[in-house]
């Protein structure tokens, strides 16, 4: 039988990689419980092997270090949230065209 996923799990494993705890409030959370209780269910009728279920728990911690991470950066820099953005750009385009070096070379 494969473990299922545990949001509180995945959580603390998170907070222990990066040293930080502070999520900027908890508005995420009831979309982590809603993605979770959905795998498990998955989990459940077989529709993910142990492989699968490593890699999303993988997935899972590493988006909740980057939330994690930004946060803290944005509270080192709370200029950042008060600066406007006056002319954004959008890069689209359809699949293999470059639009991933352009999005970087922009940046």
């Amino acid at each position: 039988m494969i473990e299922p996923l545990n949001a509180d799990a995945l959580v603390s494993t998170a907070v222990a990689q990066v040293g930080l705890d502070d999520f900027g409030g908890d508005s995420y959370r009831e979309g982590l419980d809603v993605l979770v209780r959905d795998y498990n269910a998955g989990l459940a009728k077989g529709w993910m092997n142990q492989n699968g279920r490593d890699m999303t728990a993988r997935d899972s911690v590493h988006y909740l270090t980057r939330r994690l991470l930004v946060t803290d950066h944005l509270k080192q820099n709370p200029d950042l949230t008060s600066t406007p953005v006056e002319r954004p750009v959008f890069v689209m385009g359809i699949p293999r065209t470059g639009t991933t070096l352009l999005s970087n070379l922009l940046a």
